[in-house]
């Protein structure tokens, strides 16, 4: 599974405290060597302080380095491919953060290639980062119609690449999110499909577009590679969506959901941890 950009950060969640790292939540994120690791057990109030297989503690604030430093790309790598590795880091890295002030996006990270449309209608607060080319649309019109679109997404944002979000109507996004590789958040569909919606005899993509509701992400979510989140949605602050699900209902805060359609699978309460349902 492609990693993750790392949150600055990390907790984990196990079911078992035999349960190694690389099988629960943590194996969508790299844990620097030695670094120290907070794993709360479920059923447990009290979180497990590991070390991962060194400069930081839990909770502490550091700089982001997705991409590796140069000391780890020589470590990982034989030579030559260290060198080649450490150029494209170089230079991706100038690239997307010249492209993050040419699009006025305060301390942010936005690949070069990237499909960046209806920049009036989108508001990025400061440290916004994505990994890979990412796709943010704006739809101010299409096929003749017009809409009134808004875009915001929160502070340190992190993203994997190919993000694809689109608009029609409110897409807003909290502080601290984490979202993962391939992640859909859309607010609209081609076509209505009521009673009197569109036929299916006619081409979706002149189907006009049709709004599903706004959608808000709360603070520190974990967005799980190939999710999607539909229209009308309302995500709570802590919640993690795991990978390929399918959002189509509001989630409440603290708490996992999985799924196509997503359903809650665990709850966290100060006084319990995090509880399996059913809810």
């Amino acid at each position: 599974m492609p990693l993750s950009p790392r949150p600055e950060s990390i907790t984990a969640f196990s079911s078992s405290p035999t349960m190694p790292l690389t099988s629960c939540l943590l194996a969508a994120v790299q844990p620097v060597e030695g670094e120290l690791i907070c794993v709360q057990y479920a059923g447990s109030s009290e979180p497990a302080i590991r070390a991962a297989p060194t400069h930081c503690q839990v909770g502490s604030k550091r700089k982001q380095e997705p991409m590796g430093t140069i000391s780890s790309i020589f470590r990982e790598e034989n030579a030559a491919h260290a060198l080649v590795r450490l150029v494209n880091t170089v230079l991706s890295r100038t690239f997307a953060r010249l492209n993050g002030r040419l699009l006025r996006w305060s301390e942010s990270s936005v690949p070069w290639g990237s499909k960046i449309v209806g920049t009036r209608f989108i508001h990025v607060e400061s440290g916004f980062f994505a990994s890979g080319r990412i796709w943010v649309e704006a739809v101010t019109n299409y096929e003749g119609q017009r809409f009134s679109p808004r875009i915001s997404l929160g502070k340190n944002v992190r993203s994997s690449p190919n993000l694809h979000i689109s608009a029609i109507s409110n897409v807003t996004i909290g502080d601290d999110c984490l979202l993962g590789s391939n992640v859909l958040i859309s607010d609209n569909a081609h076509g209505d499909y009521g009673p009197r919606g569109s036929l299916p005899s006619s081409s979706p993509a002149t189907r006009p577009l049709v709004a599903k509701g706004g959608i808000k992400v709360g603070a520190n979510c974990w967005i799980g590679d190939n999710v999607v989140i539909l229209g009308g949605v309302e995500i709570g602050d802590g919640v993690v969506v795991a990978a390929n699900s399918v959002v189509n209902k509001s989630i409440p805060p603290r708490s996992i959901a999985a799924g196509s359609p997503a359903k809650v699978v665990k709850r966290h309460t100060a006084a319990t941890g995090w509880v399996a349902g059913p809810f």
